[in-house]
């Protein structure tokens, strides 16, 4: 954050009637986004206080915790009112629209950053003839929102989540008390305190939507003669379409990567939903 954008965050404290930030120089000040040092060159984040004494993380240039967006934070940080929050325990995890909003082996799914592992790129990843890829997750297929059951809602051939919009923990209840980044959930610490079908993804109680893979790369055993592990799933090797079709008519597309695969898998229209235009999803590998 430049110097620019820290003193204004130093005015904006003052403004509000935080004494942290005038003179003489108490230099510290803390309050539900985190605490910080103030000097002559505006207002810097704190890692921690110890016995009143500021102990700063970084330069006059660092992050102060204002933002606009989660790209105005460290990797490891979101953006919420304003402020950057770190990823994890009860602040839950970062949100994203794509790959780049997330931290190394991170990926964006739905609008999550999950393990690399956790997120699909193709329905054939799911489970398949019960289950589609929608931006990152394995979603149960429907055509109505009866096909979803409690807590779920049909939208454009797949089950979503229905989360309650907040601001503060007040507007949440029951079996999602906490609000995390902008949603009533459970905070956790562990997937076995969230319940069937759900896991902990970061201090916070998400549906299980990753795929179940099966195999490890670089593993010659891990798959049947004439199979090579690719992203968690054993798949059939090729050098043409032709022997793609013989071995299965559904997968009739030899890729650059030497295994058979769908069409729609072969050439896929996206990948994410940040790939499609506005009000469209990424589901099956195609903008809807």
């Amino acid at each position: 954050m430049k110097r620019f954008a820290l003193s204004w965050f130093c005015l904006s404290l003052v403004a509000a009637g935080c004494d942290g930030c005038d003179d003489p120089n108490p230099n510290d000040y803390c309050d539900s986004t985190g605490c910080y040092v103030c000097d002559g060159y505006g207002c810097r984040k704190t890692s921690d206080v110890d016995g009143g004494k500021v102990t700063i993380d970084a330069s006059p240039d660092a992050d102060t915790g204002a933002c606009s967006a989660s790209s105005d934070c460290k990797t490891s940080e979101s953006c919420v009112n304003g402020a950057c929050v770190a990823c994890g325990g009860t602040n839950g995890a970062c949100t994203c629209s794509v790959n780049a909003d997330c931290g190394k082996g991170f990926s964006c799914a739905g609008d999550r950053c999950i393990a690399e592992a956790d997120a699909c790129q193709f329905s054939s990843e799911c489970d398949q003839g019960k289950e589609l890829c929608a931006s990152g997750q394995c979603l149960t297929t429907c055509k109505a929102a009866a096909d979803c059951g409690t807590g779920a809602t049909c939208e454009k051939g797949v089950c979503r989540e229905t989360i309650t919009a907040c601001t503060s923990d007040a507007q949440c209840s029951g079996t999602t008390p906490k609000c995390i980044l902008g949603e009533c959930r459970a905070a956790c610490t562990t997937s076995d305190s969230c319940g069937a079908g759900n896991i902990c993804n970061q201090g916070e109680c998400v549906l299980d939507t990753r795929p179940n893979r099966q195999c490890s790369e670089g593993n010659a055993d891990a798959c049947p003669s004439g199979q090579t592990c690719k992203r968690g799933f054993c798949m059939f090797t090729c050098d043409t379409d032709s022997q793609c079709k013989l071995i299965d008519a559904r997968i009739p597309s030899c890729t650059a990567e030497k295994v058979c695969r769908s069409a729609a898998e072969a050439n896929p229209g996206c990948l994410l939903s940040s790939q499609c235009g506005n009000d469209k999803d990424c589901i099956d590998n195609s903008c809807l």
